[in-house]
């Protein structure tokens, strides 16, 4: 059941953000010659700073309830997880053109997701707290 929670939040996640770089077009006058620094990673960066500004509230009451509370809030961590390998993959699906580092960056996230995921978030495995 967890798994398929995850699941589902992260392909929400996914699709909402990926169609939401495309709607940014108050960023299309940008004019770069720069192949890298194009319009679409302009957007994607933009996007992904708007999603993490406005769920930045959530890390922190979990880090406040880890810390002091002695409480670990699994369905944030669930919800926020998502979001963050969404952004990343749904970066990586919309502007496949990016460094090296930026790259495997992606990857990484998404495999350390993955990781989190099978192991259900629990305190015994590398996604322990």
């Amino acid at each position: 059941m967890m798994l398929l929670t995850n699941l589902l939040c992260y392909l929400f996640f996914c699709f909402i953000t990926y169609y939401s770089y495309s709607h940014i077009n108050s960023l299309s006058y940008v004019e770069t010659e720069n192949k890298i620094m194009s319009v679409r990673y302009i957007q994607v960066n933009y996007m992904k700073a708007l999603f993490l500004m406005v769920g930045s509230p959530c890390v922190l009451y979990m880090i406040y309830s880890i810390f002091v509370l002695s409480n670990v809030p699994y369905i944030l961590a669930v919800i926020m997880g998502g979001l963050y390998a969404a952004l990343d993959m749904s970066a990586l699906v919309y502007n496949p053109v990016c460094h090296r580092s930026t790259f495997i960056h992606h990857v990484s996230v998404q495999l350390l997701y993955l990781y989190c995921v099978l192991y259900n978030w629990e305190f015994y495995s590398l996604a322990s707290t």
